[in-house]
């Protein structure tokens, strides 16, 4: 095949190269597109891949600019890396092998221009899940057979008869800001969300839907059970607080802090933090999860008692900057019960019950070292007696008049 074919089929605005290819191909030479490509010594993998030597020899056979058509297909750098439009992201920030579209759109692409049904770039990502158009959520097609691949939606979507009935039964629903946010960002758009814009876009999404999971159903929940609404919602809720940036997420860590049910008095990041922990402890995905990683380590250690060595997020603890009753109790040799009531004693922490450690109490670790050393040194009341040659009414006159100086207000312990 040689020449421009003519006349030209348009490009239409957010329709995929590849869509556009199989709109060509039927509309020119009523070939499938691996027949099309086959004739153009193009293979289709490299179509599919978005490779820029596909996009030149269809721009050389049809007229439509080289460009345009690199800038409605993501393109495949590497291994599960790709690019579109200035923007690098992995393969999972895609849709994976679902072909997502609207019916809506499917029934109004029939009735004009060629008739044929066009496939919209931004349904490959995996953020877009509301139609911007209709306002309705997207519908799925499995992949099931090799050519599924193409996302021809002629084949992979209903008949229309089945579409209207998809259509009436779609939930209505506004676009989530975070699929607003994410498609400004891929299409140049001006964006007012500075924190998230200072990451890459893979990393200003993750985080965002990471966050909402924290927010909207704790620290514990399992990720493996979430479907599509589930995500949905996560990214409404954490973009909300991502939108504000450090200060909101701090104020969203201090929620996870306070609604914590604790019965005991030791407690690590880990159990505080659960899932959201492990994603950026362990990183299995090796990909950088960007700032959020810092915010959280430096809210642990603000925070929460973590000891010397640990390695917290990528980095070894220095120096422990907070101490609990129980990681002094270890420490200097004490009794845990002993140092809380100390610490309630002296006004380190605020707590109704003395007797009570939830391991969130926690004061600066300089204040509870000197603490701790004054009770290394304290004599327990029921041994001054025997300490003094004395009695015990003469020792509680001693404390009731004041010279004997106790560590805390039940006079257990005395300096």
């Amino acid at each position: 095949m040689s020449g421009i074919l003519v006349p030209q089929v348009s490009l239409q605005e957010d329709e995929s190269a590849v869509s556009w290819a199989i709109r060509t191909a039927r509309h020119h030479v009523d070939l499938n597109l691996p027949e099309f490509l086959h004739d153009l010594q193009l293979p289709l993998p490299d179509l599919l891949s978005g490779k820029r030597s596909a996009m030149s020899t269809l721009s050389a056979v049809t007229g439509i600019n080289c460009e345009t058509l690199i800038a409605h297909q993501p393109e495949r750098l590497q291994a599960r890396q790709y690019g579109f439009r200035g923007h690098k992201f992995s393969s999972s920030f895609l849709g994976g092998t679902r072909t997502a579209y609207c019916p809506r759109c499917l029934l109004e692409d029939e009735g004009r221009g060629d008739g044929q049904r066009i496939a919209r770039w931004l349904w490959l990502f995996k953020v877009v899940k509301t139609c911007e158009v209709h306002g309705c959520a997207l519908q799925f097609a499995a992949k099931t057979a090799w050519s599924d691949q193409m996302r021809n939606l002629q084949t992979l979507a209903p008949e229309a008869r089945d579409l209207h009935r998809l259509a009436d039964q779609s939930e209505q629903r506004s676009p989530s800001p975070l699929q607003n946010y994410v498609l400004c960002r891929l299409r140049g758009k001006h964006t007012a969300e500075p924190w998230l814009n200072s990451q890459d876009i893979e990393q200003a999404f993750r985080v965002s839907e990471m966050v909402g999971v924290l927010a909207g159903w704790g620290s514990k929940q399992k990720l493996g059970g979430f479907n599509d609404r589930d995500w949905e919602d996560a990214g409404r809720s954490g973009f909300a607080v991502t939108a504000e940036g450090e200060p909101g997420i701090r104020a969203a860590f201090f929620d996870v802090l306070r609604n914590m049910e604790l019965r005991h008095g030791r407690v690590g990041a880990h159990t505080v933090f659960g899932f959201f922990y492990e994603w950026l402890q362990f990183n299995k995905t090796g990909r950088d999860p960007g700032p959020i990683r810092t915010i959280l380590r430096d809210f642990i250690l603000e925070n929460m008692a973590v000891s010397p060595g640990m390695d917290l997020l990528g980095e070894e603890v220095v120096k422990t900057r907070r101490h609990h009753a129980h990681s002094v109790a270890v420490k200097f040799n004490l009794h845990p019960k002993t140092v809380h009531r100390a610490f309630v004693s002296r006004g380190l922490i605020s707590s109704e019950d003395p007797d009570r450690m939830t391991g969130m109490d926690t004061c600066e670790a300089d204040v509870a070292e000197e603490l701790a050393g004054e009770l290394q040194r304290a004599v327990p009341v029921a041994k001054l007696p025997a300490r003094m040659n004395a009695t015990r009414p003469q020792v509680d006159m001693l404390l009731r008049e004041g010279f004997l100086k106790p560590l805390d207000d039940g006079s257990r312990i005395l300096t």
